[in-house]
């Protein structure tokens, strides 16, 4: 039980904004209780007359005095009215004084004499008023205007109703509240295995707000669901089964081992196998091998040495040496074949992709045709038909000359 003591200045007129209505609040004990100003306090008004509620209302605080200012109930017509202290924190409330209200008076003052106050009234009331006189009023419309606009009502008979608009002002702001307790971070205060042990536990161990999990496996439904208690029980607040877990770390990149190559028949096509390891994979390719390449024919050896008597000043002795039947080795070789540094005499075939050192706007996948001579053994002479271009170089002392062009073909 409380009740209040020391009451202060219980009287003011009206529209006086410099009075404190103060008090303090004391113990059956006689102890006098010293308000905790974490805690939300305010004042709640009565109408002593009618009993209707009038506003609830701000208080300061200090020390063990709890006060009341009468600037903030100018509003307020003359009268006796009566008021209690709310103390509010973590969702419970206590009332002072514990029985009765702290009664207070407005007295009228000079200017009321001249200009009667009108009450406040309740805008139901007039139109329950309104209804009874058998006006029969609906309301159309009710705007909200500045605070300080003048209030006004516009009336239209239709239909055999009182059509009524409302334009009223907005109240003035109210003064800041005082500032709530902070709040508490997120935090799991305790796992259980199942929604009844949770319920069996009887929240020991937790205060309001406190957020309990039930952390049981995958197949159970209730996995991973969150309550909260509120200081009496349990409230669920969600399922965090399918909430999405925080983006981990950029993990290392991946290395890739090639284990082997296999050669496939010509044609077929070509596959690669990934087995995963810790830390990447391990690759195994299979690759087709190629289409053989043709053989060089009599015409084709015409042909070189057709190009070959066109541009190139020694043709005769190209010719000479064929003809004479010196010993002559025709190797037939395949495409990408190395053809480098062949000083062997005979006809070639060959690719781009075959020489190190070929004759320039030669691209790898160009064909060529070769012919050695090397009548001597010692130093050879190349020449090369590619593209309608034949070229030449020569070897001296196992070093190769540049490639010299020679000619094109119509």
């Amino acid at each position: 039980m409380s009740k209040y003591a020391n009451l202060r200045f219980e009287d003011f007129k009206r529209t006086d904004n410099t009075n404190l209505i103060t008090t303090n609040f004391v113990r059956d004990d006689g102890g006098i209780i010293t308000p905790d100003t974490s805690h939300n306090w305010s004042a709640k008004v009565t109408d002593m007359k009618d009993g209707k509620f009038a506003g609830t209302y701000p208080v300061t605080i200090s020390g063990d005095d709890i006060s009341v200012s009468s600037k903030d109930m100018t509003r307020l017509a003359t009268g006796t009215y009566g008021f209690e202290v709310w103390e509010e924190y973590n969702g419970q409330r206590v009332i002072y004084p514990s029985a009765g209200f702290i009664q207070f008076r407005i007295h009228r003052n000079a200017s009321d004499k001249l200009e009667p106050v009108q009450e406040t009234v309740d805008i139901t009331d007039v139109i329950n008023e309104l209804h009874k006189a058998g006006l029969n009023v609906v309301i159309d419309k009710v705007n909200i205007l500045d605070p300080s606009s003048q209030p006004s009502v516009t009336s239209e008979i239709k239909d055999g109703k009182n059509h009524l608009i409302f334009n009223l002002p907005r109240g003035q702001q109210g003064q800041r509240g005082f500032q709530g307790p902070a709040g508490k971070a997120f935090h799991i205060q305790q796992t259980f295995p199942t929604i009844d042990a949770m319920n069996a536990s009887k929240g020991a161990g937790f205060e309001d707000g406190d957020f309990a999990l039930i952390a049981s496996n995958v197949q159970d439904p209730d996995n991973a669901k969150m309550y909260v208690w509120t200081g009496e029980k349990f409230n669920y607040m969600g399922d965090l089964s399918g909430a999405q877990g925080i983006q981990g770390p950029v993990g290392p990149s991946p290395t890739m081992n090639v284990v082997s190559v296999t050669a496939s028949a010509p044609g077929s096509q070509p596959s690669v196998t990934y087995t995963k390891r810790d830390g990447g994979y391990d690759v195994s390719y299979v690759l087709p091998r190629g289409e053989r390449g043709d053989n060089w024919t009599e015409d084709d050896k015409k042909e070189i040495l057709n190009e070959t008597k066109k541009y190139v000043d020694d043709a005769t002795k190209v010719l000479s040496i064929v003809s004479a039947g010196l010993p002559f080795c025709w190797q037939q070789r395949v495409y990408n074949t190395p053809l480098n540094n062949l000083i062997q005499e005979g006809f070639y075939y060959g690719t781009g992709l075959t020489f190190s050192n070929k004759p320039r706007d030669v691209q790898r996948s160009d064909k060529l045709k070769v012919i050695v001579l090397n009548p001597t053994g010692d130093d050879a002479t190349q020449f090369c038909l590619v593209n309608g271009i034949l070229w030449k170089r020569d070897n001296c002392n196992n070093s190769w000359t540049d490639w010299k062009k020679l000619g094109e073909s119509n």
